[in-house]
This record gives C-alpha cells, sequence and structure tokens, in this order.
C-alpha cells in the first residue's frame, strides 16, 4: 500500500509540472504574432482618479486663449482694432480781426479807378486760414457810419484756402472808382475816413484810415474787391 501511494503521489507532482510548462509554452506564443508582425496595444484607459475639464455645454463660447498658459497672443491687427485709434491733428481755424493787422498799400491810379492791395497780416501766436473776398464799405465820423454802397466782392469759390503761420502775410487787391467818375447830382459826393474791412469769414470789423470823397449814393459801387491770395 505506501509504494502505491509513493508511486501515486509521483505521478501527480509529474502531471503538474507538465501543466506549468505548457501553460508557459501557451503565454510566449501570444507575446509574438505567428507573422513577425507588431502586436496591437489596446488604448490606454483614463485614470478614474485624474481630474478631467468639463466640456463646455452646447452652444457655448470658447474662453480666449491665455499667452501665459501657453495660448496665442493676439495679433497686432486685433489690438488696433479693439484700441482707441488715434485723432487727426486739427485744422487751423479761420483768421479773426483780433490776430490779424490789416493796411491799405500805395494804389496806381488808372482811368478813373485806383487799384491797391488790402494786405492781412497774421499778429497772433497760431496758424489761422482765410478764403474768399473781405467784406469793404466806405465810413465817415466817429461813429464809423457807412457811406456808399459796400464792396463788389468776388465769389469764395473763386478763392483757394490760404494759412497764415503767425508773421505771414496774404493781399486782396481792392479797386476804388473815383467820384469824379460821376455826375454830383448822382453820386453825391462826402468825405470819408477810410475802409471798414471785414476778414473773410469773420464777423469783427478792422478800420483802415483812408481820407478820400466817396459818393453817398453811387449808381454802382465804387468799391471792387477780389480773393485773398
Amino acid at each position: 500500500m505506501r509504494r502505491i501511494a509513493g508511486h501515486t503521489a509521483m505521478i501527480g507532482r509529474t502531471a503538474m509540472m507538465t501543466g506549468v510548462l505548457a501553460a508557459g509554452f501557451a503565454l510566449a506564443g501570444c507575446g509574438a504574432p505567428p507573422d513577425g508582425g507588431q502586436v496591437d496595444i489596446p488604448a490606454a484607459v483614463p485614470n478614474p482618479g485624474a481630474q478631467q475639464s468639463p466640456a463646455p455645454p452646447p452652444g457655448s463660447t470658447a474662453p480666449p486663449s491665455d499667452p501665459a498658459s501657453g495660448g496665442e497672443a493676439p495679433t497686432s491687427a486685433e489690438q488696433q482694432a479693439g484700441g482707441s485709434q488715434p485723432e487727426a491733428p486739427a485744422k487751423p481755424d479761420n483768421c479773426t480781426a483780433g490776430e490779424l493787422e490789416v493796411s491799405l498799400s500805395r494804389g496806381d491810379s488808372g482811368m478813373g479807378h485806383t487799384n491797391s492791395d488790402l494786405r492781412f497780416t497774421n499778429n497772433g501766436e497760431r496758424a489761422c486760414t482765410l478764403q474768399g473776398s473781405p467784406g469793404v464799405s466806405f465810413v465817415a465820423g466817429d461813429s464809423g457810419q457807412q457811406i456808399g454802397e459796400p464792396a463788389e466782392r468776388a465769389p469764395k469759390s473763386e478763392g483757394q484756402l490760404i494759412t497764415l503761420q503767425p508773421g505771414e502775410s496774404a493781399s486782396s487787391p481792392l479797386s476804388i472808382a473815383k467820384s469824379g467818375m460821376y455826375s454830383p447830382d448822382e453820386c453825391r459826393p462826402q468825405a470819408v475816413r477810410g475802409l471798414r474791412v471785414y476778414a473773410p469769414g469773420d464777423t469783427a470789423s478792422m478800420f483802415v484810415e483812408h481820407e478820400q470823397q466817396a459818393c453817398s449814393t453811387p449808381p454802382q459801387p465804387q468799391l471792387t474787391v477780389e480773393v485773398v491770395r
């Protein structure tokens, strides 16, 4: 009986060793494919313990990238589009009587007319502009009463925009018809002290001394003025 039991135990151990060796060969066979190709590796399974960013809800917009976190920085065009545009430099305003000096050049006498220039000088501290023809009329007495008709003016459209820097000047040709061109009845001459002058585009007047005889009731304007040039 003991011999039979020992023999039986030996047979059991042999069978166990045979099973272990068979399992090893089976695993080795699964490790490499028969045709020598690569083994398919299953995709990585996410770690249940790691935090994941939640997906944005449908219809929502993803937040902009942060340059500090590695996102794309906005381009210069995008920055300019979002920022304020630089303001254009301001254009000079009209010259006013407070910053202008007006004078009358010595005229050349022609057939019944005297041709002179009204000269405008910028005595201000800024650049200013003139465009068109000035307003001109004869005045008399200390009150500056207007005598006769104001000057016939050339249209503004005929003049260019003149910019006067401080100290610069521009002139407007002025023609004065002599009162002797008309009969005393239609002229009714009267002594005048000078000229009242309005710079183009201004409502404040200036005075130029120019004593002479002027018609108080002329059949046509004695004064004709051209655009500033």
